[in-house]
């Protein structure tokens, strides 16, 4: 079963962090929604998630309003 934690207090992802290269280009393999997905904040630095789920194979990355959530599951 699958747990949702809360990471509310973890700062925004570098814009050339390898953890934020791997999710978009996880989600330009998967579908065109990376526009959907990160809204720019005014400064062009720090990204927020929107309310979506983003399904890449077994694995879900869901994020809220601004929280970002990680998934615990088995892949099989």
């Amino acid at each position: 079963m699958a747990e949702a934690t809360p990471e509310a207090s973890a700062p925004p992802l570098p814009l050339e962090s390898p953890t934020l290269a791997s999710v978009k280009q996880l989600a330009a393999q998967e579908s065109s929604i990376w526009d959907d997905l990160v809204l720019w904040t005014a400064q062009g630095t720090h990204f927020h998630l929107l309310t979506v789920i983003l399904h890449l194979q077994n694995l879900e990355i869901i994020a809220e309003r601004g929280r970002l959530y990680t998934m615990s599951i088995k892949l099989s």
